[in-house]
């Protein structure tokens, strides 16, 4: 956790006015009507109405349908939607999230905690998850900044492989919860991958929201790295105490990788191409990556939909 520090004052002030924006686009809900929500909102259950062509089938109540109707009469839950929102947060602490060490990723990572635990507020639910553990717990209400920040407050063994933690998730994601997942994808046991994909398919079937922010520093990874030969302590199938040259051509290989890797991991979950937020990683001093954080942030069309509830 060396380095690592809050959002300065002034950009925690700018986002609680961006949070007064994002309350201020709040369409009210009508009273007495039938609403499908928007996501991100929780429902309701109001009462069944007759299935119609275009319905989601989801909705469909195929007890009900077959206690009341003909195998031709369905019968669908209509909802109302609520106001409160549940955020489920999973950050990724893993020992890849430390670098670069100059402005490691898990630094982002938190700050998008940070951010979201100013924006949300107390109108809506945010639950803190650690992605990977070796101690798994279940996600917990974020309320302070000392859950972030505080002594102890990254699981142990940051920079080690640790297990990936979703053995507590499932009862956190009831239909309609938001699930926000921010990690590098730098984890390339085919297990990890294939359970965590599994998960967001299954919550994303379970009428929850699946938004995956990767963070991305391969662009200020590589111009630290240069063009010099490097000693490498440790890299698996390769040999103890080799020497690479990082020449254009083995680093165009690297960055393939990578992409393969991505679009790998990606299509496993099924998750529609704008809820994938690649999120490039300035390169510089801490007060201009924390502005251009902050810009991303507050631009970012689809982190502006989980405030802006407007009936759908």
């Amino acid at each position: 956790m060396s380095g690592i520090a809050p959002l300065s004052p002034s950009t925690r002030a700018a986002l609680r006015r961006y949070r007064l924006l994002a309350r201020e686009s709040v369409q009210p809900n009508p009273t007495g009507g039938q609403l499908m929500r928007r996501k991100g909102q929780s429902l309701e259950f109001r009462e069944h109405l007759p299935y119609l062509p275009g319905d989601d089938i989801r909705f469909v109540d195929w007890r009900a349908s077959a206690r009341h109707g003909t195998k031709h009469d369905l019968l669908a839950r209509s909802f109302v939607a609520e106001e409160r929102m549940r955020l489920l947060l999973s950050l990724d602490p893993r020992a890849t999230m430390a670098l670069p060490e100059a402005l490691p990723k898990l630094q982002f990572a938190l700050w998008i905690a940070e951010a979201l635990l100013i924006v949300a507020g107390a109108e809506d639910e945010l639950l803190l998850h650690w992605l990977f553990d070796r101690s798994p717990s279940p996600p917990r209400p974020l309320q302070s900044l000392g859950q972030l920040y505080g002594q102890r407050a990254v699981p142990a063994g940051l920079g080690e492989d640790a297990p990936v933690n979703l053995q507590h998730v499932r009862p956190f994601l009831p239909p309609t919860t938001v699930w926000v997942i921010v990690t590098d994808l730098y984890f390339d046991h085919s297990s990890t991958a294939k359970s965590l994909a599994a998960a967001m398919v299954a919550a994303t079937s379970g009428m929850c929201w699946v938004l995956l922010i990767e963070l991305d520093s391969w662009a200020q990874e590589r111009t630290l790295m240069g063009q010099e030969v490097w000693h490498i302590d440790h890299v698996a199938s390769a040999p103890l105490g080799e020497l690479v040259q990082l020449s254009d051509p083995n680093l165009q290989e690297v960055e393939r990788r990578i992409a393969v890797h991505r679009a790998g991991f990606v299509g496993r979950t099924r998750l529609a191409a704008e809820d994938h937020l690649l999120w490039p990683l300035p390169a510089g001093p801490a007060p201009e990556a924390e502005h251009a954080f902050l810009s991303t942030f507050t631009s970012q069309g689809r982190i502006q939909a989980l405030f802006a509830k407007q009936n759908v």
